[in-house]
C-alpha cells in the first residue's frame, strides 16, 4: 500500500513541476511580448 502511494506522490511532485514550469514561460512570453508591443509603440511617436 505505502508503495503504491509514494508512486502517486512522485507522479504529482512531477506534475506540479512541469505546471510551474509552463506558467512561467507563459508568463515570461506574455510580458516579453507586451514589452515589444510597448516599445514598437514608443518607437513609432
Amino acid at each position: 500500500m505505502s508503495n503504491s502511494s509514494t508512486e502517486i506522490d512522485r507522479i504529482i511532485d512531477t506534475l506540479d513541476f512541469n505546471y510551474c514550469i509552463k506558467v512561467r514561460l507563459i508568463l515570461i512570453i506574455y510580458f516579453y511580448r507586451c514589452d515589444r508591443t510597448l516599445l514598437i509603440v514608443k518607437m513609432g511617436d
